[in-house]
């Protein structure tokens, strides 16, 4: 397997010390790295973009049960018998039970 990160961290535990010593790195690892960064922070934004997009949805402590946002998003959950509103710490539970059931 070829990763450009494993192959620069053997080149630096190579060296006895990095200080003093020039360290040189191929252009090609250099841009498999940046390539591989990139990658990375565009994951993360699409990431981050899903994360706001829940937590807007799901409220906090900060937005009253009734506010004027439930008035037009309501997050309910099917218990087996009937519907139950969830608000908050509650929408976090049961999502996290239903994805430990897959």
């Amino acid at each position: 397997m070829n990763d450009p990160i494993y192959d620069l961290r053997k080149d630096v535990e190579t060296y006895n010390t990095v200080m003093g010593r020039v360290f040189s790195a191929s252009p090609d690892n250099i841009a498999a790295l940046l390539d591989r960064l990139d990658k990375a922070e565009q994951e993360n934004e699409r990431l981050r973009e899903d994360a706001e997009r829940y937590r807007w949805l799901r409220g906090g402590s900060d937005i009253p049960q009734h506010s004027t946002r439930w008035a037009r998003w309501e997050v309910r959950h099917w218990n087996g018998r009937h519907w139950l509103t969830l608000y908050a710490e509650q929408a976090d539970d049961a999502i996290d039970a239903a994805r430990r059931e897959k």
